[in-house]
């Protein structure tokens, strides 16, 4: 993302995002919290995502080059959100999403990859 900033912003790629965050769920929701019982909480931290260049995300999924559509920018260099944790990778990647896409002001909705309040593996796949 950083080598390839402009002046509009660093825009995140929509389908990076979506994976990389499942697969984070995939491996802490199967292999780490069974390790331990109890409560266990996820948490989103993100900082310095208004300073310039802003860090971008847009409704929808990547544009074909050049990027065209809408990006919004991050609205707060503070941001902190947590959830009880599901132990259910999708709904908890749905979960870390929807505190994401907030942050850019914009509705859960906006990501093609979802399926009602859960991310779709089968969506992801046929991006590939």
């Amino acid at each position: 993302m950083e080598r390839n900033s402009s002046s509009e912003g660093r825009r995140i790629s929509v389908f990076v995002l979506t994976e990389i965050t499942l697969e984070y769920f995939r491996l802490v929701d199967q292999h780490v919290l069974p390790l331990v019982d109890g409560t266990w909480t996820h948490r989103i931290v993100a900082s310095e995502f208004t300073r310039p260049p802003a860090r971008t995300l847009a409704p929808g999924d990547d544009p074909t080059f050049p990027l065209l559509g809408s990006p919004q920018p991050a609205t707060s260099n503070d941001w902190n959100h947590s959830w009880k944790a599901l132990g259910d990778p999708e709904r908890d990647a749905y979960e870390a999403l929807r505190h994401i896409y907030a942050l850019f002001g914009l509705d859960i909705t906006a990501n093609p990859f979802l399926d009602t309040d859960r991310v779709s593996t089968a969506k992801l796949l046929e991006k590939k």
